[in-house]
């Protein structure tokens, strides 16, 4: 049976890694994925933890791009760490990937591109209100992310740590409040 519930949640990507790329204005970039989307084919698409399956829908987001929603990205879910206070949020068909341009004259953004170089970085994350459809997937308790409000607070981060690390993607949940 399928139950849909709301909870505040914080979800990590480990890898692809946040990456600097070149464009061709000439300028360079932050990209990475805040979001990968459920991949039966690929397990590093669902984070087990606690012995519950967390996955996200690929429509998750849907409101939120619909909505035309700035989302800032900002360094370790920081707010003292703002990097951009409107990212360019882009779905695809692996996950949701941001790019924000990197500003030189900005101490912070000269800071993440060191920790990217050093590898310090490990990746991305996404925190929000959200609603889940929860059910049992044979002997599996599954979470799935079904809906992302985009009337509540939505950020992005580039993170250093991200909380658990899973095979391929790699990907980390914590529920804030349940």
């Amino acid at each position: 049976m399928e139950h849909q519930r709301f909870c505040k949640l914080t979800f990590s990507v480990v890898t692809p890694a946040v990456q600097i790329t070149q464009q061709d204005d000439g300028g360079e970039y932050f990209r990475g994925y805040a979001a990968v989307w459920f991949n039966r084919s690929n397990p590093g698409t669902t984070c087990i933890r606690g012995g519950m399956h967390y996955r996200v829908n690929r429509h998750a987001f849907d409101k939120v791009i619909t909505s035309k929603l700035q989302i800032p990205i900002w360094y370790n879910h920081d707010d003292n760490y703002i990097l951009d206070p409107a990212g360019e949020i882009t779905p695809d068909d692996f996950g949701m990937a941001y790019s924000l341009r990197f500003d030189a004259d900005d101490p912070d953004h000269a800071k993440v591109r060191a920790k990217i170089r050093k590898g310090i970085v490990q990746g991305s994350s996404w925190q929000g209100e959200c609603a889940y459809n929860e059910y049992r997937e044979g002997p599996y308790l599954v979470r799935e992310i079904v809906d992302i409000d985009p009337t509540g607070r939505v950020e992005f981060s580039i993170v250093n740590s991200p909380g658990f690390k899973a095979a391929n993607t790699g990907t980390s949940f914590s529920v804030v409040a349940d």
